[in-house]
């Protein structure tokens, strides 16, 4: 009895080549975001928005509290981008549920960049006004 071919996954060539230069963690972690049921666009423009690498993310103090805060009370470090993605996921389906409702109605990478942008601002804002932090 032969085995059922099965077909590929039909991906975007934008995000198909992006995901591909992602380290695995990075990756690994685009897929959980799959697993809540974002697309690959919408977890790749996330990823790509918010401009995670691990360590500490370049926010507003008053947004890095809140990622200690949270990953603090649910057992997640909020150094990697594990415990930032779940935050992120966590604030986008809860405490800011327009704009990632907004987030899962975009089709295309850019739409879902576009979705985002309002978030990105509020978790980022200081960093326009005073400028890249300097290392520490």
């Amino acid at each position: 009895m032969g085995m059922a071919a099965v077909a590929p996954r039909k991906t975007a060539t934008t995000f198909g080549s992006r995901f591909r230069n992602l380290n695995q963690h990075r990756q690994n972690k685009a897929m959980s975001l799959l697993d809540i049921n974002w697309t690959e666009e919408q977890a790749a423009a996330l990823l790509d928005r918010l401009g995670l690498e691990g360590g500490i993310p370049d926010w507003e103090p008053g947004y890095l509290e809140k990622l200690r805060n949270w990953c603090s009370a649910h057992d997640e470090d909020w150094t990697t981008i594990d415990g930032q993605l779940e935050f992120v996921a966590h604030e986008l389906c809860h405490t800011y549920e327009r704009i990632g409702a907004a987030l899962k109605k975009s089709r295309t990478v850019d739409q879902a960049k576009d979705a985002v942008e309002p978030y990105v601002k509020v978790i980022q804002a200081s960093i326009i006004s005073r400028g890249p932090r300097l290392p520490r």
